[in-house]
């Protein structure tokens, strides 16, 4: 009550989880607003955060840029780097790529670990400056030394490919595998690979399977495609066609590709399920969209015949 910004700030947040006071929303804007006015960087983050997600109040993009602005004008590295981001997207403001990239540089020289994984991301990409590979892998690297997983990610991707340094795959591998360990999914997807075909490390093919499993099971399609294979013909493991379907069935409805060729092929058969030929002519044709030879060469062959669907041989010449 007596302007202490910090406190301001605080009661704020107390307000709004209900510490020591019945939740109000109200109260905690009111005071999240004082302290913000008073120069509390925190508080005027917080703002933009809630006002950019909608929390607790209607969803303002303009509001929620002049708050992170202030922030980021102030020193607070998150509103930097938020901040940043808005200018990328457009969010509250007019795309600026150039003014994006000052301020995840700023953010980056503040030692913001996800900025500096930014920053070489833009300096990789070319958007906002000049492209500069091994700047990009100076900054990618002070990120992942710091223990960013993303980073470490992004590291073994350069490595692999010698990008803004000389390819070395046990580099690749080492920094795979360190994200790998924090549950980074791609990167555990990308373990998997290095250890399926020998690349950095020794052939490992049930290693390679355990850390696709690790990563399926964060979501990866392309470690279900993985799997989904494997599991078909019994590399590194027992063949188990139910699996193999279970893995194909979960890449595909996320979208992928291939994934919705297999299922839609398995469907057709009937391996490892049941027959249905209706779903996969939709299935098929999903994949076709999505520029895959080997859907369009199904969907013919469907229609051709007339499985699944009414029969359209002047269809499947095209």
């Amino acid at each position: 009550s007596h302007g202490h910004k910090e406190a301001q700030y605080q009661l704020a947040i107390m307000y709004w989880e209900g510490r020591g006071y019945e939740r109000d929303v109200g109260k905690g804007f009111e005071w999240c607003n004082k302290a913000a006015s008073n120069g509390s960087t925190s508080a005027q983050y917080e703002l933009a955060r809630r006002f950019s997600e909608g929390k607790d109040c209607k969803k303002d993009e303009k509001k929620a840029f002049r708050w992170c602005l202030l922030a980021a004008q102030h020193g607070n590295v998150c509103a930097q780097r938020n901040l940043a981001w808005m200018y990328v997207e457009g969010h509250g403001c007019k795309k600026d790529e150039k003014k994006a990239f000052a301020w995840y540089r700023k953010a980056a020289q503040g030692v913001c670990v996800y900025a500096q994984n930014d920053l070489g991301g833009m300096f990789l990409s070319g958007i906002g400056c000049k492209k500069n590979e091994k700047k990009a892998f100076e900054w990618i690297t002070k990120s992942a030394e710091s223990g960013n997983a993303v980073a470490q990610l992004n590291l073994g991707s350069l490595y692999q490919q010698g990008r803004g340094c000389k390819q070395d795959l046990k580099q690749a591998f080492g920094w795979y595998m360190k994200a790998a360990k924090q549950n980074e999914g791609e990167a555990q997807y990308y373990v998997g690979m290095m250890l399926a075909n020998g690349e950095g490390c020794k052939k490992d093919k049930v290693a390679a399977l355990d850390w696709y499993e690790k990563s399926a099971a964060n979501g990866n399609p392309h470690a279900q495609v993985r799997l989904g294979y494997m599991y078909a013909i019994g590399d590194g493991c027992n063949k188990n066609i139910k699996r193999s379907f279970e893995f194909i069935k979960k890449a595909a409805e996320q979208g992928n590709g291939t994934a919705l060729t297999n299922y839609g092929y398995l469907l057709a058969h009937g391996i490892g399920c049941r027959k249905n030929e209706r779903l996969a002519v939709k299935l098929f044709q999903k994949a076709a969209d999505k520029g895959e030879t080997m859907a369009w060469n199904n969907l013919a062959e469907m229609l051709e015949e007339g499985k699944g669907c009414k029969k359209d041989e002047r269809t499947a010449l095209v």
